[in-house]
């Protein structure tokens, strides 16, 4: 469960994160996509870690294909 001073405490994080991202960006106008998430993915790893935070992006469980279950998008709910 997330509590509240941990919601803020991420909040805090991500937009610190943005803050310093936009800042960088001022200075290094002509920076690709893949500098500037370099750098975001930096300070997003330095501020969390300040709280004892990480982020990564493997997921926590595999989500199954729910193709198998899905028997029509388009249905009334009568099996008959």
């Amino acid at each position: 469960m997330i509590t509240k001073s941990v919601l803020v405490e991420l909040i805090w994080a991500v937009n610190d994160a943005f803050d310093e991202v936009e800042n960088w960006f001022e200075i290094h106008p002509n920076a690709t996509e893949a500098e500037v998430s370099v750098i975001y993915d930096a300070a997003l790893t330095s501020n969390l870690a300040i709280f004892g935070g990480t982020w990564t992006l493997t997921p926590p469980f595999n989500i199954p294909n729910p193709a198998p279950y899905v028997s029509s998008l388009f249905t009334t709910g009568n099996c008959n």
